[in-house]
């Protein structure tokens, strides 16, 4: 098991797939790049949303109300699994921050499937 620490914005010094693949797109909203490090039977899991196809998990993500960005990210990876414990730092609509953390399978280059654990109670209503 390999342990790292980043810092925000250093997308280029990640040294696994998801770091270097999904992280960027998915934090500059590129839409399109995502998708294409989603397989197609990519499937989601949270505390307050599921999705079963990566189409569905685009949509909703380029709806959420929320802005914000990770910060104080580690990482762990196992073969083909990743955790990211990280804060959310939330700008909009309001200021907070929650810890968070996903845990995402990759395969042949890939993210199979993300689960996302957080406290909802912690989110903005």
């Amino acid at each position: 098991m390999a342990i790292f620490k980043t810092h925000p914005g250093d997308h280029d010094e990640y040294d696994n797939e998801y770091c270097k693949l999904l992280l960027p797109a998915f934090g500059q909203q590129k839409w399109e790049e995502l998708r294409g490090v989603l397989a197609d039977n990519f499937t989601f899991r949270g505390s307050m949303a599921s999705f079963d196809t990566p189409e569905d998990y685009i949509a909703a993500m380029k709806s959420f109300p929320f802005e914000g960005a990770p910060i104080e990210s580690k990482f762990m990876v196992d073969g083909n699994r990743v955790a990211h414990a990280f804060v959310w730092q939330m700008t909009a609509p309001v200021r907070t921050e929650i810890p968070m953390c996903e845990v995402l399978e990759i395969e042949n280059g890939k993210v199979q499937s993300a689960e996302l654990f957080y406290d909802s109670a912690a989110m903005p209503t």
